[in-house]
């Protein structure tokens, strides 16, 4: 199946898994992860409680709760720092880890951090993983 790029409110998608960026205390703080909590309702605040923290590159699954997507798998990657802090190892790990619990759980996920992706400038799955090892 080709990649497709579709803009919408991942909030309303039906769909195996949206992939949301947040804190590594999974709490909702803002943006698409706030919105991501409020349409999920507080079952999901709970679960992230008992997972957090969420290490940096790293990725968890917890239900979708009442969004119309099954799963929720949350990442938490890195704030840029001009490049030099091992910003691109933490990003690579960020989509490689929500890629393998995606497949581990059968899902297809819905990706909501392209926009990461896009703003250095890599437009491919081969491009992503050749980011350099810094």
């Amino acid at each position: 199946m080709p990649l497709q790029i579709i803009r919408q409110d991942i909030t309303k998608m039906k769909v195996d898994a949206i992939v949301n960026t947040t804190n590594e205390e999974m709490v909702g703080y803002n943006g698409v992860d706030y919105a991501v909590h409020k349409g999920a309702g507080a079952e999901l605040d709970k679960e992230c409680r008992q997972l957090a923290p969420l290490g940096l590159g790293t990725a968890k699954i917890t239900k979708g709760y009442n969004l119309d997507a099954k799963y929720i798998i949350h990442t938490s990657g890195p704030t840029w720092q001009g490049g030099l802090a091992g910003e691109s190892i933490i990003l690579k790990s960020c989509y490689l880890e929500s890629l393998k619990l995606a497949v581990e759980n059968g899902m297809v996920p819905l990706w909501n951090s392209c926009r990461n992706l896009v703003t250095k400038g890599i437009t491919s799955i081969q491009e992503l993983m050749s980011l350099n090892e810094e």
